[in-house]
């Protein structure tokens, strides 16, 4: 029933064009929901958004919606992934995109399209100037889909973004790609995960990256590159500018091909993330690595887990973090390391200062291991997310961890559990202090906030926060595992799908890797700076009970109302918060070298959690002044936002002819953004002289007061 009234309350927006968004994913609509939608869509001016992923839509259903995209001419983004549409459908959706041309972003990953359906797709392609990322991963394209899709693309010049992974390309259809990639300038990431490909496909890429200068991110997992393709591939890096992110697991290069590809690194100064999990390194690949690293001063993220790395080799790669100053994230699990390889690691963590997140599953640690670790803890001041699942971890270790945490803040996930440590039944040892089982508690229910934030996150496609895209696989799995709900192990289970499938998606930017620049002079603020409730930037973070970090004042003005984040809407058990220390490092190191005065766009675009446009719309239709009044008293600033297409919730207060209402939300301005003169002046002269030329003179006269309010 609940699902029945979301869906006809969403055909209801639709059709009143009152909404620029569809998020309607892992709903189960079925054919008939599906077909529903489109009708509604068919006549719609204002969506420009649709997620109907994992809705069982079906052949039928893919062709309602196909349909109603034919003449659509707003909705820029459509996400139709794991619906079974089959070929059929995905023949109608290419025939949709010969006439439309406002897409820029289709998935249709997991439809079982197959050869035909991806030859329609291919055929669409070559003609559409509009769509900039696809995805057909997990659609049995085989060697003639991809051989017509890579067809496609020697003429195509607008796709920036394709996933192909999943599609057992083979022989014939990855040496197809490679001849595309030798005359394509526009695609930047690339995903041939899964496809069969061997040496000589690995080779024929790696000729192809010679004279491609475009494609910044390529995923190769799982694969049969071997050590020969393994080495074509490292030998084309060599000369290559543009790649920042390669990944090489799961491909069985052995120790000659870790050499080769460490070679590369010496070199190389591009390359930020870089995948070897699952290579057989062994501890002399290991080594190779290691020395790399000692040198390399750009890769930030690397992934070795499942080498079989064992003391010596991961002794090698300690020694190189402690020279090592722009690694924030590494991958070692399944590597033997042992109690020595941990203690290894202990002893590379006391100096290092830039690793955020290290991820140590499956390593056989034990007590000591786990014990010199905890040890390290107690003065490292950078990780944030740790990981020591399945470890042989018992009470005393667990004890040393939970002591560590004391004095530790700036950890703020991590992960113990394993087949011979729990928490639950370890905090009720009475060798265990109260102290450390608060905070072994504390742990665990901040995992758990954590877990189900990360799962509404993925829903949305959006970053995961403050946990490894590893750790996190890790605990769904062990959710899926471990829930009798069946619904529940249904909707992880799909999760799963999508991580596994996807993962460059879910990937959490070190902060420093977004300080892009807008022009010569001036750096974009990151967007980790700025406050989610007032998107000022934060002079004040403090990091609260769900993991999210808001400005101090705004956050304790919320919580004065309210018990859930206004990011994630979680529930909040605990209003207390910390400062975050390391996000306030990093914006009062950003500020000392370009001051806030420079940046006046910050109020230009105002966040605005998704439960208050919910709850607005809602409160709109029929008007509710109550209502609205006491939404715009939670977040003020959600009155200078579009709501309704372009209009502002200002510019429709306006309408209604309201003058009080009018002047009541000004005096909401005015009491919370005084000190921004854009807020006022900008926008309040616009709203004076648009009244005034209407002859709204009463109107006109209360944004003038507001006028002088400019400080």
């Amino acid at each position: 029933m609940e699902m029945l009234n979301k869906l006809d309350q969403t055909i209801q927006n639709i059709k009143n064009n009152i909404v620029t968004s569809v998020p309607l994913g892992f709903n189960k609509l079925g054919a008939e929901g599906g077909k529903a939608i489109a009708e509604a869509l068919k006549n719609n001016n204002r969506v420009t958004s649709v997620d109907l992923q994992f809705n069982d839509l079906g052949t039928e259903g893919g062709k309602a919606i196909a349909e109603a995209l034919k003449n659509n001419n707003t909705i820029t983004s459509i996400d139709l992934g794991n619906n079974t549409l089959g070929a059929e459908g995905g023949i109608a959706v290419a025939e949709a995109l010969k006439n439309n041309n406002t897409i820029t972003s289709l998935n249709l990953g997991s439809n079982a399209l197959r050869a035909e359906g991806g030859k329609a797709i291919a055929e669409a392609l070559k003609n559409n100037n509009t769509i900039t990322s696809i995805d057909l991963g997990s659609n049995d394209l085989e060697a003639e889909g991809g051989k017509a899709i890579a067809e496609a693309l020697k003429n195509n010049n607008t796709i920036t973004s394709i996933d192909l992974g999943w599609n057992n390309l083979g022989a014939e259809g990855g040496k197809a790609i490679a001849e595309a990639l030798k005359n394509n300038n526009t695609i930047t990431l690339l995903n041939l995960e899964f496809n069969n490909l061997g040496a000589e496909e690995g080779k024929a890429i790696a000729e192809a990256l010679k004279y491609n200068n475009t494609i910044t991110s390529i995923d190769f997992r799982n694969n049969t590159l071997g050590a020969e393709g393994g080495k074509a591939i490292a030998e084309a890096l060599k000369n290559n500018y543009t790649i920042t992110s390669v990944d090489l697991s799961s491909n069985d290069l052995g120790a000659e091909g870790g050499k080769v590809v460490a070679e590369v690194l010496k070199h190389n100064n591009i390359i930020t993330s870089l995948g070897l999990g699952f290579n057989h390194l062994g501890d002399e690949g290991g080594r190779a690595v290691a020395e790399a690293l000692k040198n390399n001063y750009t890769v930030t993220s690397v992934n070795l887990r499942g080498n079989h790395l064992r003391a010596e080799g991961v002794k090698a790669i300690a020694e190189a973090l402690k020279y090592n100053n722009t690694i924030t994230s590494i991958d070692l699990q399944y590597s033997d390391l042992g109690a020595e390889g941990g203690r290894a690691i202990a002893e590379a963590l006391k100096n290092n200062n830039t690793i955020t997140s290290i991820d140590l599953q499956y390593n056989d640690l034990g007590d000591e291991g786990i014990k010199a670790i905890a040890e390290a803890l107690k003065n490292n001041n950078t990780i944030t997310s740790l990981n020591f699942r399945n470890n042989n971890l018992g009470a005393e270790g667990g004890r040393a961890i939970a002591e560590a945490l004391k004095h530790n803040n700036t950890i703020t996930y991590v992960e113990l559990e394993g087949p011979h440590f729990s928490l639950f039944e370890d905090t009720n040892n009475n060798s265990v202090s109260d102290e450390v089982k608060a905070t072994i508690n504390e742990i665990t229910k901040r995992n758990e906030e954590l877990f189900q934030a990360n799962i509404n996150n993925i829903k949305q496609g959006k970053e995961l926060d403050l946990v490894s895209f590893s750790s996190f696989l890790g605990i769904l799995k062990h959710k899926i595992s471990n829930t009798s709900n069946v619904n529940l192990k249904e909707e992880y289970q799909s999760i799963q799908t999508i991580m596994e499938k996807r993962i460059s998606r879910f990937s959490h930017p070190d902060i420093s890797n977004n300080l892009t620049t807008g022009n010569s002079s001036l750096p974009t603020i990151p967007e980790e700076f700025r406050c989610p409730i007032t998107n000022q930037i934060m002079m004040e973070p403090v990091l609260i009970d769900s993991g999210e970090t808001y400005e101090r004042e705004a956050i304790e003005k919320w919580l004065e109302k309210n018990n859930t984040d206004p990011l994630t809407n979680i529930q909040l058990f605990n209003k207390n918060f910390v400062t975050n220390r390391s996000v306030k490092r990093s914006i009062v190191s950003f500020l000392e070298n370009h001051p806030f005065s420079q940046y006046p766009e910050l109020w230009e675009e105002v966040y605005i959690p998704k439960q208050f446009t919910q709850q607005l719309l809602a409160a709109m239709a029929p008007w509710k002044e109550n209502e609205i009044k006491r939404l715009i008293e939670q977040a003020p600033h959600i009155l200078m936002q579009p709501i309704i297409g372009q209009q502002t919730l200002l510019e429709l207060i306006v309408e209604q002819d309201n003058v009080k209402l009018l002047e009541w939300s000004i005096k909401q301005l005015g009491d919370q953004f005084w000190h921004h003169p854009l807020v006022v002046k900008e926008n309040g002269a616009e709203c004076f002289k648009s009244m005034a030329s209407q002859g709204r003179i009463g109107m006109a006269q209360v944004w003038g007061q507001a006028l002088k309010w400019e400080k």
